[in-house]
């Protein structure tokens, strides 16, 4: 259950009160589950994949001007980089 689509009946005056309440509780506890503290977003900014790969803050930027490094996603001035297409670059990368 989405947190921002969920739909409550959230008249107290009626009988469902502790109905409400529940499902409140239940969609809060569904959203801090699928919660992950840490983990990378699936799409990330130039700062976000730098951090997520370990590398210095201008080393993305340079291999992209070199035509290097991961596959990224650009529109003008919008630059993303994908996590799964991060992943997929590493692996590549081993020996």
């Amino acid at each position: 259950m989405d947190m921002h689509t969920a739909t409550f009946n959230a008249n107290p005056s009626t009988a469902g009160f502790a109905e409400f309440k529940e499902q409140l509780v239940a969609a809060i506890a569904e959203a801090m589950a699928s919660h992950r503290p840490g983990a990378a977003p699936d799409v990330m900014t130039d700062e976000q994949a730098t951090e997520y790969l370990g590398l210095k803050p201008r080393t993305l930027a340079t291999w992209r001007a070199r035509g290097e490094g991961p596959p990224v996603v650009k529109k003008g001035t919008w630059i993303r980089y994908r996590k799964a297409s991060l992943d997929e670059w590493l692996e590549g990368l081993e020996d």
